[in-house]
């Protein structure tokens, strides 16, 4: 095949992953899309894993160009704070290079797999090189840079579906320029009470009315159903959207296989039917049925190393960001990404003595401690235990101290 053939091919695959995830991005597909067949795509491309991993590598190298070029820009401009410059990244991920981003967003959900994970970790080690030398370029503490780089990295995964949201644009920027006075030490400039009203107004508030928990059930149509939706929700959460299958869900369900296809012909309904009852469940975990103590003791394990946080609280964050590409990908669902958006550092802040509400702990320095926190457990779980590239005890240290007042 020529060149412009397999770029075309590539340009095809990368938007088919952006569009229906690893998962959706079949050859056949690709083969339709793209003008080819089947056996073409495999002896050519070397199959599917090798085909996506392809675009995958493609797709990180305009994201390091891209940084690396705002890292630049910023040394020229002689200013103090690269949070400006870094917001960009995030403009990108809702508008121009949503595709890139709904893209990347799935190689970090799917960076422990072992076709993908060797261009996760490079990624992410070029990325972090890049950052600290922003880091130099501004004088700052390069581990600030740091916990900025995963703030950034979890931002731009709900980005991809919360950008139309003004609001929500106003207080993700105003955050990160807040997050880097904060990690840096350096002063925030900002109406206090005019960000204090926003975040009023955006955030969801502890122990506000959630969705109602669903029972099983015992018997009829309508219980079948939910019963299917709830073991899809629950293999989710699990085990992964690569782990839903019909079979898989009947199983959990106690139910017969024809009856999954029959409530739901095609197996993508049924994924978006579980990833709704997932925001569902993440929602209700909210209830203040979790203690001020749990919570607490949470963040101080974070502090301590977010490496070895509990899979419960790596399953939300995952779930937050699963969602957010369902609210992208499907219109209808957009809410569902708002939703999880605006539970984000909810129980940080429900964390923090009252005392330390308000002025000295904001509601976005919250949510910048729970991005980072769900960034620390998604990427620590990418490299081997004795070999992490990170420190994540001192970022936990930092984020912990700058941005809760823990500490």
């Amino acid at each position: 095949m020529t060149d412009k053939a397999d770029r075309a091919i590539i340009g095809e695959t990368t938007s088919l992953i952006a569009e229906a995830g690893i998962r959706g991005a079949t050859l056949r597909k690709i083969g339709a899309r793209a003008g080819t067949n089947f056996a073409r795509l495999t002896t050519n491309h070397g199959g599917k894993d090798q085909l996506l991993a392809t675009c995958f590598a493609d797709v990180v190298e305009r994201d390091l160009k891209q940084l690396a070029t705002i890292v630049e820009e910023f040394a020229r401009a002689e200013v103090t704070s690269p949070a400006p410059f870094l917001w960009a990244l995030c403009e990108d991920a809702g508008g121009r290079r949503q595709t890139d981003y709904l893209v990347l967003t799935e190689l970090l959900l799917a960076s422990t797999r072992p076709e993908l994970n060797d261009i996760f970790r490079q990624w992410l080690l070029r990325r972090h090189k890049i950052l600290r030398s922003m880091a130099v370029a501004c004088d700052i503490d390069p581990v600030a840079l740091d916990v900025l780089g995963l703030i950034l990295l979890m931002e731009c995964g709900f980005a991809v579906s919360n950008y139309r949201s003004v609001t929500y644009r106003v207080l993700a920027g105003s955050g990160l320029k807040e997050a880097f006075a904060l990690l840096s030490g350096r002063p925030f400039v900002a109406d206090q009470a005019e960000l204090a009203q926003h975040s009023a107004n955006y955030f969801i508030d502890y122990g506000a009315a959630s969705p109602a928990k669903r029972a099983n059930g015992n018997g009829g149509t309508a219980e079948g159903r939910d019963r299917i939706v709830a073991a899809a929700a629950a293999i989710i959460q699990e085990e992964g959207i690569d782990k839903l299958t019909n079979r898989a869900i009947a199983k959990r369900a106690g139910v017969s296989l024809a009856l999954t296809t029959y409530h739901f012909p095609a197996i993508n309904e049924l994924v978006v039917a579980g990833l709704r009852r997932v925001a569902e469940v993440l929602a209700a975990s909210l209830d203040p049925d979790v203690t001020r103590d749990q919570i607490r003791a949470a963040m101080l394990a974070d502090r301590r190393n977010p490496a070895g946080a509990a899979e419960d609280f790596v399953r939300v964050h995952r779930g937050w960001l699963q969602i957010s590409l369902m609210a992208a990908r499907s219109p209808k669902e957009e809410r569902l990404g708002y939703l999880m958006r605006r539970q984000v550092g909810l129980l940080a802040y429900a964390g923090v003595d009252e005392d330390k509400r308000g002025t000295s702990v904001t509601r976005t320095a919250a949510a910048s401690y729970a991005l980072w926190s769900g960034g620390a457990y998604l990427v620590a779980r990418a490299f081997p235990a004795d070999d992490q590239p990170f420190d994540f005890g001192a970022q936990a240290q930092l984020a912990a101290r700058r941005l809760l007042g823990i500490g």
